[in-house]
């Protein structure tokens, strides 16, 4: 097993796999450092993308973040970076109303603000 894979499963080898954003919904969210603005994280109809802000772009304090190199590019995936899907609970952690409701927008918007392993904040727009 490489390194690649073993970075997939540690970020994914738990419930949250099952987690899927419903196609045709819509989400925007603002990633803050402070009161630096980062970047934009946004979910359209199957499709996530991020891309940094023009503030983090031009400021020479702080480095890109690691799953995302290039400050000039627009990054997309069918599938939510290990970055932003770490601040998402386990199945096991929600209660079982919400496991029927919620989906990874919704719970990104109710949970994801904060996590105690990085200073980053995510703001739902």
């Amino acid at each position: 097993m490489n390194i690649k894979e073993k970075i997939k499963i540690f970020w994914h080898d738990s419930d949250e796999t099952n987690l899927q954003a419903i196609k045709g919904s819509k989400g925007r969210f603002d990633l803050m450092l402070g009161v630096l603005p980062v970047g934009v994280l946004s979910y359209d109809d199957g499709i996530w993308k991020f891309f940094y802000s023009d503030e983090y772009k031009s400021q020479n304090k702080y480095e890109p973040l690691v799953n995302f190199p290039n400050l000039e590019q627009i990054y997309t995936s069918d599938q939510l970076w290990p970055f932003f899907a770490s601040r998402l609970p386990g199945l096991s952690e929600l209660k079982e109303k919400e496991k029927e409701s919620m989906d990874m927008l919704t719970l990104l918007k109710k949970y994801g603000q904060h996590v105690i392993t990085n200073p980053y904040k995510l703001v739902a727009l």
